[in-house]
């Protein structure tokens, strides 16, 4: 038991590994229970880029048709919990017709998001602060979204004078 939940005794037959251009990752597996003999693309990523690829959520459990309001709705959540600092991943799925994973995530079933919690360590303030008054420029390069960076930049008292992303840094 992981979490006081049983764990699945399938073992994944194919992975789409993380892409930094599709910011997700997938890993197909048969079901089990309810579901024993379907195939499932398990996804998990950004949320905004799992969003963007659902279109219907899960509650209670039954699947309902995604539209405006709830994506409105989920994406307050997990923009409230970035903006605290938290690190948010969402969670999807699709049911798939056999075995052979899908080219690319699409037409899935929103399922939740995971926030998580990484404090800076108690040091990292102190040695910034000591590095600015040794006149040295402090920035932070990070692979969190930016309303999470600024949070964090927030908490060890890092102004925050703009933000880049990577496709700002690419382009």
């Amino acid at each position: 038991y992981k979490g006081w939940c049983p764990l699945p005794e399938t073992e994944p037959v194919a992975e789409l590994p993380f892409s930094s251009e599709r910011k997700c990752m997938s890993v197909l597996a048969e079901g089990e229970g309810a579901e024993a003999g379907q195939w499932l693309l398990h996804v998990k990523g950004a949320p905004e880029r799992i969003l963007e690829r659902c279109n219907a959520y899960r509650q209670a459990d039954e699947d309902h048709p995604l539209d405006r309001a709830d994506r409105a709705r989920f994406t307050a959540a997990w923009e409230a919990l970035a903006s605290e600092g938290a690190r948010v991943i969402a969670v999807a799925r699709r049911r798939v017709p056999g075995p052979t994973p899908p080219a690319d995530e699409h037409e899935l079933t929103w399922l939740g998001a995971v926030a998580l919690m990484d404090p800076p360590r108690p040091e990292v303030k102190p040695a910034m602060e000591a590095a600015a008054a040794a006149g040295i420029r402090v920035i932070m390069i990070t692979g969190d979204g930016t309303a999470t960076a600024k949070a964090v930049a927030g908490m060890v008292g890092l102004p925050v004078d703009r933000v880049l992303t990577g496709r700002d840094v690419e382009a």
